[in-house]
């Protein structure tokens, strides 16, 4: 009974121990308006486009493989963003980054991290078909508003 026992906690101190990376994605109770005009902040670039290529390629961080994939996206509406070129780099990594389809349109927040445009699974990115109306028209007035103040 004493080994069963020991074995018992043996194995679940090294499953305890063991380092696990997962995505912790927070969602609050705001508006759908709030949380578009938090995101839209935060955001280096806010586009919506078209994916018309995939680069993949294989890392290492912290000793765990993951994949950092480079989308190409065919612009179609800037809300924010620098960049005036018609197609766009969007950096997504590993277990947490965001999963596009070549030839689908999406909306997409990026952030920038080591001068790339990275997006993943905790942004307000998704597919355009998902996106609710309501939060364009935020996007296109906080564009609007940025655009005027700027002048």
């Amino acid at each position: 009974m004493k080994n069963n026992r020991f074995g018992f906690v043996l194995i679940f101190f090294i499953m305890a121990t063991n380092a696990s990376f997962a995505c912790t994605c927070v969602d609050t109770n705001e508006t759908l308006s709030i949380k578009v005009k938090k995101s839209y902040v935060s955001s280096n670039l806010v586009v919506t486009g078209k994916i018309i290529d995939k680069n993949t390629t294989h890392t290492s961080i912290n000793y765990h493989p993951t994949d950092t994939v480079i989308y190409t996206l065919e612009l179609k509406e800037k809300f924010k963003g620098e960049n005036n070129s018609r197609s766009i780099k969007i950096r997504s990594n590993g277990g947490c980054g965001f999963s596009f389809e070549i030839g689908q349109y999406y909306l997409i927040y990026t952030y920038t991290l080591d001068g790339a445009n990275v997006t993943d699974i905790c942004t307000r990115t998704r597919d355009l078909n998902e996106v609710k109306k309501e939060e364009l028209s935020v996007l296109k007035k906080l564009s609007s508003q940025r655009k005027s103040k700027t002048k």
